[in-house]
Parts: C-alpha cells; structure tokens; sequence
C-alpha cells in the first residue's frame, strides 16, 4: 500500500512538482518546495515520498496532510532536516518505520 510507483501505475505531477498516482497515492514530493498542503482525495504517502533520497538539500519546511490520508510510508520524510512542522491527518491509521527519522519536527493532530 505505501511502496514505490508500480509499474503499471498512472501517474501526474502537480504545479508544486509533487507526483501522485492516479490510485490516490503521494509518489513523490519535490525538494525545493518550502510549504505543502497534501491534496484532498490522497490516500497514502509513499514510502520515501519526500525522504531527500541521499541529498541534505531538501527545502521543504512545513506540511499539511489532508485528513484522507490514512498511511505514510516508510521513510516518507527521512532527513528532511529543514522541516519544522507537519499538520497529520487525524484519520491516520499507519505511520511507517522511521517516517520522520532525523527530523527535528513538531507533528501536530
């Protein structure tokens, strides 16, 4: 439910850069965006979804996730080290394995 893209999975980008699935998936958030509000209608963060994937450049500060999300991945947000302040969704049922591992966030209900 929270891996990577499929390979048989559709999928586009918003004008943040952030790519979802047409299944109602996050797939992968753009690292230069400071500010971003999950779409309504998300059901699931990505394992890895905004993780900086072996950069430490990732400028995202703050996050907002819809309240349709009900699972983030593993690893979604590893090493986001400038990121201060993530908004969950209060229907969240699965928080992945090391999610917010060397964050230094506030997680807010």
């Amino acid at each position: 439910m929270c891996s990577d893209k499929y390979e048989d999975e559709k999928s586009y980008t918003d004008d943040c850069g952030v790519d979802y699935s047409n299944k109602n998936r996050l797939l992968w958030g753009s690292l230069s965006i400071t500010t971003y509000n999950v779409e309504d209608g998300t059901k699931v963060v990505s394992a890895n979804a905004f993780a900086t994937r072996g950069s430490f450049n990732s400028s995202l500060h703050s996050l907002l996730i819809s309240d349709s999300v009900v699972a983030i991945g593993t690893n979604s947000f590893s090493y986001s080290r400038y990121l201060r302040s993530i908004i969950l969704s209060k229907n969240l049922i699965y928080i992945g394995a090391l999610a917010y591992c060397d964050c230094f966030c506030l997680l807010y209900l």
